[in-house]
């Protein structure tokens, strides 16, 4: 298998599975929330079984633009290119019946472009096979749903890596993440469930850095991270802190504004408020950190990013080096230290903190790797160290990829993902060798520092990382999470199945 470049398309995912989804007030939201994301195409994807087939031909012949395509199965493919061009429909198979028809068919002159999408193993078994046979005859690309263990014979990530194949994605295109209620809200554009809550400002400033901050329910830490980022030895005017407050309940809004309300005209701040009470689609209990950098990313003004997480104090000089940094590189990441928790809870200053006896590493054996290291991109498998506590990279840089994945609805592999495509435009990475600590609190922590807690929710997230790349490498190198993927019980339930 082989990662594919990235190139500089990009698609929204545009399903259509009734009619409402052809209207034009569906487009036009669906538009907009492409171009805040810097999607440059639609993936137009028809359902199967849609009873509106005339329609939709005539709603994407009308709207359909040069870079867009179609996914479409044997039902529309002929009507659908009679009037679009054939090189923008890609014809999707799932099962071994549905390849014998396409076999059957005398259709395969006119098609250049065929997904295999199996979802069961069986049916994998039978396109490799084809795969292995035709594969310099057509343009094959391929896409799997995370496992199911709901469904006999769902496919594994191990089930995957067991054939010959170099397996091609299609390029710009996010995995669909079908374990995704469709109530939750990925991409709010309007100001129904979020709202810029306030705002302080530096007369006559156009920063140069925006430091993006999302928390949730941690006003103490928060403060005194912010506090940090007031304080700091360069000319305010040229950085700003965009925070975006992930539906917290402990009142952090109100809490900061008062706090600081006497640098109200004298940094840059803005403060956006996320709920988790969406007016129309309900709760919004989920994991959305990755989310709410993206949201508070709209509202930044500055040339560089610098991620930073609500519980890391940064010293006087964090600004300036970031900016030194981010000129002769593309990506910045800093050394890490664990606060005590103790000491943690008594909102320590950074000046006073001994990285000797108030600090430690977490997990030392594998982040020690990158902390102490010459140089970061020298590392095997560099990008694997990305992680968002504290990364810095280009807007430009960040918009070119399309963002934060919004699949990842738990916790991990987001960050990796990024630092994934980083890698594969080939971006400068640079370990900042100034230490940042970060406050302890086990009960903030998603997992609560459970080991076997974190390992369940990080291999959820691995799956979704391996299926967007279908990638050897990534695999192997985090093995440990896709081994023992399909349930005891699954598994004999298959077997005699």
């Amino acid at each position: 298998m082989s990662t594919n470049n990235s190139n500089k398309n990009s698609y929204y995912r545009f399903k259509i599975t009734n009619i409402s989804d052809i209207s034009e007030s569906t487009y036009l939201r669906r538009l907009a929330k492409s171009q805040q994301n810097n999607k440059k195409s639609f993936f137009f994807e028809i359902e199967a079984d849609s009873k509106h087939l005339d329609l939709i031909v005539d709603f994407l012949t009308e709207k359909i633009r040069t870079a867009d395509s179609v996914l479409c199965s044997f039902k529309c493919y002929t009507l659908l290119t009679k009037n679009i061009s054939p090189e923008q429909v890609v014809l999707k198979i799932s099962t071994a019946d549905e390849l014998q028809s396409l076999i059957k068919s005398d259709l395969q002159p006119q098609i250049t472009k065929i997904l295999f999408a199996p979802k069961i193993y069986k049916d994998l078994k039978v396109l490799a096979q084809h795969y292995q046979a035709t594969h310099m005859k057509f343009s094959y690309f391929w896409m799997f749903s995370p496992y199911d263990p709901s469904l006999i014979d769902s496919i594994t990530a191990k089930q995957i890596t067991q054939f010959n194949i170099d397996y091609k994605t299609i390029s710009g295109l996010e995995i669909f993440n079908t374990k995704v209620p469709v109530h939750y809200e990925l991409e709010p554009i309007t100001n129904t469930s979020y709202r810029l809550d306030w705002e302080f400002s530096l007369a006559e400033s156009q920063p140069l850095i925006s430091v993006i901050i999302p928390s949730y329910n941690n006003a103490g830490f928060l403060s005194n991270v912010v506090w940090h980022l007031i304080n700091q030895n360069v000319d305010k005017r040229l950085y700003e802190i965009v925070i975006c407050d992930d539906g917290s309940t402990d009142q952090s809004s109100q809490i900061l504004s008062q706090v600081f309300k006497t640098y109200e005209k004298s940094v840059n701040i803005k403060y956006i408020y996320w709920s988790k009470k969406h007016p129309v689609k309900g709760e919004q209990q989920f994991f959305r950190p990755g989310l709410a950098r993206n949201l508070a990313s709209r509202y930044s003004r500055g040339e560089y990013l610098q991620f930073l997480d609500s519980d890391i104090l940064v010293p006087e000089n964090f600004i300036a080096t970031c900016l030194n940094e981010m000129k002769s590189n593309d990506i910045i990441q800093f050394q890490r230290f664990h606060i005590h928790q103790e000491l943690s809870k008594t909102s320590p200053n950074y000046t006073k903190i001994n990285l000797k006896t108030d600090t430690y590493i977490e997990e030392k054996e594998y982040w020690s790797e990158l902390f102490f290291c010459d140089r970061w991109s020298d590392l095997p498998n560099y990008w694997k160290y990305t992680c968002t506590y504290a990364l810095g990279i280009h807007k430009s840089k960040f918009y070119e990829m399309g963002l934060f994945k919004k699949y990842y609805i738990s916790y991990g592999f987001e960050d990796t993902d990024l630092g994934y495509e980083s890698h594969k435009l080939n971006l400068k990475f640079n370990l900042i060798k100034l230490p940042l600590l970060h406050l302890t609190a086990y009960d903030q922590m998603q997992y609560k520092n459970s080991f076997s807690k974190r390992f369940e929710l990080l291999r959820t997230t691995a799956e979704l990382f391996f299926l967007q790349n279908l990638d050897k490498n990534v695999f192997h190198l985090f093995g440990n999470y896709y081994r023992a993927q399909k349930p005891i019980k699954s598994f004999v339930r298959d077997l005699f199945s």
